[in-house]
């Protein structure tokens, strides 16, 4: 799977985690989007076909309604 991380879950353990797994992972900090509104981290994960993971969803349920 490929996945984007907002920033409550861009972490090297997570991210090595899951590459480990053999998950593609995008982050933040790779990609310049750190810092930003949860509407841009979830048009970005959007916008590239990635799943995104928060540890703050309810955060995004508005978003997507």
């Amino acid at each position: 799977m490929r996945f984007y991380l907002d920033d409550a879950l861009d972490g090297n353990i997570l991210i090595g985690l899951l590459q480990h797994a053999g998950h593609a992972v995008v982050s933040p900090c790779a990609v310049g989007t750190r810092g930003v509104l949860d509407s841009a981290h979830l048009r970005y994960a959007a916008d590239h076909d990635l799943v995104l993971l928060t540890a703050n969803a309810k955060d995004f349920l508005a978003l997507c309604v």
